[in-house]
């Protein structure tokens, strides 16, 4: 019941199937690919929530600029020359 929620707090909501949102639906789903391999490792004890955002600073990292893009044949920040 998102839109009536949305609706009664006097806010638009939109719909959408494509574009943006599918975007960084796909960068997630990568992610929970990647982290759903070594779960049972990641460190989640004591100061989890900067190892945490150094492994999301990291995914990026390796998302943008180290991985190469399955059409592109390169990483996706790479600038074309």
């Amino acid at each position: 019941m998102v839109p009536e929620a949305l609706q009664a707090l006097g806010l638009k909501w939109v719909h959408r199937t494509f574009g943006e949102r599918t975007r960084i639906e796909r960068w997630f789903r990568t992610m929970k690919a990647r982290t759903r391999r070594f779960f049972n490792n990641f460190p989640v004890r004591k100061r989890t929530i900067p190892k945490i955002k150094l492994f999301i600073r990291l995914f990026v990292l390796w998302y943008n600029f180290i991985r190469p893009h399955q059409t592109l044949k390169r990483p996706p920040a790479t600038p074309i020359t």
